[in-house]
């Protein structure tokens, strides 16, 4: 197996971080610096960083769903607090699936599966994000036009795929794609803020736990993400 293939179905990271860390480095194969051509099996070791790094069966990661508070960092980084580690009974190496930025708020998925990981945050899948946005004042009806039309953000187009209001002040927003603070940054480009966001759905699944709370999906459950972003 290629080494970076082995590194990604290990949950260490995606097949394309994988080859910039064996550039750099800090991979090594059986206490030799590795190659980007380097193949392993099961008898080498394997260590990123000087950590070792095992290859498990899929049925040994841990994928859960997690209703993220607002104020908590979306990291596993000892270096910023309060993150994720402090709030789930994670040990070893973990994705959060869809970053949700740290006055933000919902449903987060976090897993060890690299390949699910991988699928879950791809643009290529285009798979749908659902969120409920509260602004700090009133907004009319060209407002949710615009959101669907679309604004430049860092030189390209940024578009929702559904926008529908809840009230004066609220609106659901879908997107299928994600950019680093990409409602926030629609919003004040249209000329207003933010007061409020919760994401709610991710794919098919829709955010069923109370602020704080967080599960461990079961197989069928994560066969059923797996199955909504194809």
């Amino acid at each position: 197996m290629r080494l970076n293939r082995f590194l990604t179905k290990a949950g260490v990271c995606s097949r394309r971080k994988a080859e910039q860390l064996i550039n750099e480095g800090r991979v090594t194969v059986n206490g030799k610096r590795a190659q980007v051509t380097t193949a392993v099996g099961v008898d080498d070791h394997v260590k990123v960083d000087g950590r070792s790094v095992i290859l498990k069966g899929s049925h040994n990661y841990e994928t859960y769903a997690f209703y993220k508070p607002r104020g908590v960092i979306c990291t596993l980084s000892p270096k910023e607090r309060p993150n994720l580690k402090d709030c789930l009974p994670l040990e070893g190496h973990f994705f959060p699936v869809g970053r949700l930025d740290k006055e933000s708020e919902g449903l987060l998925i976090i897993t060890s599966d690299g390949h699910l990981a991988n699928k879950l945050t791809h643009p290529s899948f285009e798979h749908e994000k659902e969120y409920l946005v509260w602004l700090n004042s009133n907004f009319e009806n060209k407002f949710l036009s615009d959101l669907l039309s679309g604004v430049i953000l860092d030189g390209k187009l940024s578009r929702a795929a559904a926008a529908q209001r809840i009230s004066d002040n609220k609106f659901k927003i879908t997107l299928k794609e994600g950019r680093n603070r990409q409602i926030r940054r629609m919003v004040e480009l249209l000329g207003y803020e933010v007061q409020k966001l919760k994401r709610v759905r991710i794919g098919a699944f829709i955010l069923s736990l109370k602020n704080g709370e967080y599960k461990k999906l079961s197989k069928p459950e994560i066969q059923r993400l797996e199955k909504c972003i194809g």
